[in-house]
């Protein structure tokens, strides 16, 4: 094998190379935008599902104050997409930008969890021997709205992402995603 082969050889090897991990890199970057894409779509549709669940709360806590129990378990907030692709995105993301993603999603959850479960809590608080535990509830589910309504706020700012954590670090390009 003379010397042309050898290089013709290698750089058929280089450009092959090359043709791959550029393909690669294209076909990352293209799940990466899907990724994001659905991400912001699912935060759109959970921002419009905020006040039906803040509505639903209300009429909750309303119920807790006559002593009653309203049980409200509803459509939960979609997390589909978070639960998919974040991990896709996560890197792109200024730290501001994930904490934001987090502090949204863990609100949502926590929200249906409490709201499919709240019924059941009440009962067992009254069989543990809780005489009255709605003072308490009507507290708790005061800082469900609270939280929920905070989060739509902070959702209207999307191109801001806010320090929820309290980092007080800045962020570099701040407001690409969220």
């Amino acid at each position: 094998m003379d010397w042309q082969t050898l290089l013709q050889n290698v750089v058929l090897i280089l450009v092959g190379f090359s043709l791959g991990e550029g393909t690669r890199l294209i076909r990352d970057k293209r799940q990466e935008k899907r990724a994001r894409k659905f991400i912001t779509e699912e935060l759109e549709t959970n921002r419009a599902m905020i006040p039906q669940r803040i509505d639903n709360l209300k009429k909750m806590q309303d119920a807790a104050r006559t002593q009653h129990i309203l049980p409200a378990n509803g459509v939960h907030f979609m997390t589909m997409a978070y639960e998919q692709e974040a991990a896709r995105v996560f890197q792109q993301l200024t730290q501001l930008e994930r904490d934001n993603l987090h502090f949204f999603y863990q609100y949502f959850t926590r929200t249906d969890e409490f709201m499919a479960t709240y019924a059941e809590r009440v009962l067992d608080m009254k069989r543990s021997g809780i005489n009255d535990p709605f003072p308490a509830l009507v507290g708790i589910i005061g800082d469900f709205i609270a939280q929920l309504e905070r989060a739509s706020q902070m959702m209207f700012l999307q191109k801001k992402p806010r320090d929820v954590l309290y980092r007080k670090t800045p962020s570099p390009e701040p407001g690409r995603f969220l």
